[in-house]
């Protein structure tokens, strides 16, 4: 999206084009995405983003949108995706399945489904979650078994405000943050697990304009000794 144009003679022989802001900002947003990598137990792990692009030529409800030649080009060009699915829902530009993976083959994306080192949201906002117990750290989607009050180390970094992330355990809120900051980041540690008991854990985030984020749940037995 530009603005701005200047004209010569009868035609167009020189335009200069000015970018939007909100142009601007997207694309800075992007190549945060595309270089923002995380560790965990020694392997680098990445954002793929991507989404399901509605109505082309090939969709079920035959719905022609745009073709299929358009989902592609505006997946590498304009907005540059990782991958690209084509659906029949009309959920484009509002919502989002993040994958963290350790390439960008179709392989290094299906292990890290499998392994549930997935979020999903609302706008382009980076989640990571992790686990900390015992001298071992796991992401979100992982399950394990530890003898230690499982800690947990959030950041978020959104595009706008947080007005509240929260921790959710076994469908009940246990702990809530209200940054108000556009990057945020905090350590839990839960005070009562239940021994001998699985408790699954996620977080959700939500900004001042409404838009949301949450993680894949952790799935967490706690034996202790």
């Amino acid at each position: 999206m530009v603005e701005g144009a200047q004209r010569q003679g009868h035609g167009c022989s020189k335009q200069r084009f000015k970018p939007l802001p909100r142009t601007v900002a997207e694309r800075r947003t992007l190549r945060d995405f595309a270089a923002f990598r995380s560790t965990v137990n020694g392997t680098e792990l990445q954002i793929l983003k991507g989404e399901f692009h509605r109505h082309t030529e090939l969709s079920g409800d035959g719905g022609g949108d745009s073709s299929l030649e358009d989902m592609w080009r505006y997946a590498i060009d304009a907005a540059a995706m990782d991958w690209m699915g084509s659906s029949d829902h009309s959920s484009t530009h509002i919502s989002y399945c993040m994958v963290y993976a350790e390439g960008r083959t179709r392989t290094d994306i299906l292990n890290a489904m499998k392994k549930r080192h997935t979020y999903a949201a609302t706008d382009t906002i980076i989640a990571e979650v992790r686990a900390r117990a015992g001298g071992r750290e796991w992401m979100m989607g992982d399950e394990f078994t530890t003898a230690e009050n499982p800690s947990f180390s959030v950041k978020l970094v959104g595009t706008k405000p947080f007005a509240e992330i929260v921790i959710i355990k076994d469908d009940e809120i246990v702990h809530t943050s209200t940054s108000g900051t556009k990057e945020a980041a905090f350590d839990w540690t839960d005070p009562s697990p239940r021994a001998g008991e699985t408790s699954y854990y996620y977080v959700r985030g939500k900004q001042t304009d409404d838009e949301l984020v949450w993680a894949s749940p952790m799935w967490i037995r706690y034996a202790p000794r």
